[in-house]
């Protein structure tokens, strides 16, 4: 248990069970092939849209939390010594072949990337902003 998690009290704590919660939790172990399934399921844009207007307005977890002196000394250390590899030239001729003959558009709030060629669609301009 972490040092910030004692002394508190579980949400749970002296909440009883009913009997059917009691039945449904005996033997209840998912097959690997069930947890996979959970684990990659796709959801539908109405489920995604539903979830997100569940969740806003909620603080995250960790907002208000002071960290230590000691874990940001710890944190500092171990970011220091990070230093990022450069880009092959065979990494940044493949970038610059696909940037070729492509056009940003906007509609004032979704920026895309599209070919040349391709239409301008409705509703859409060229450019960022």
């Amino acid at each position: 248990m972490s040092i910030r998690m004692k002394g508190r009290i579980p949400w749970n704590k002296g909440k009883k069970l009913t009997e059917c919660q009691k039945r449904n939790m005996i033997g209840r172990k998912l097959s690997d092939e069930q947890k996979q399934k959970l684990r990659n399921r796709k959801y539908s844009e109405e489920a995604r849209r539903k979830m997100s207007e569940s969740r806003k307005g909620r603080k995250t977890w960790n907002k208000g939390l002071k960290m230590s002196d000691a874990f940001r000394q710890k944190c500092s250390e171990v970011h220091k010594g990070i230093r990022y590899k450069p880009h092959s030239e065979e990494s940044k001729k493949k970038v610059s072949q696909r940037r070729k003959n492509t056009k940003y558009i906007t509609n004032g709030i979704i920026i895309k990337e599209i070919k040349e060629t391709d239409p301008l669609p409705n509703g859409f301009w060229y450019g960022r902003k």
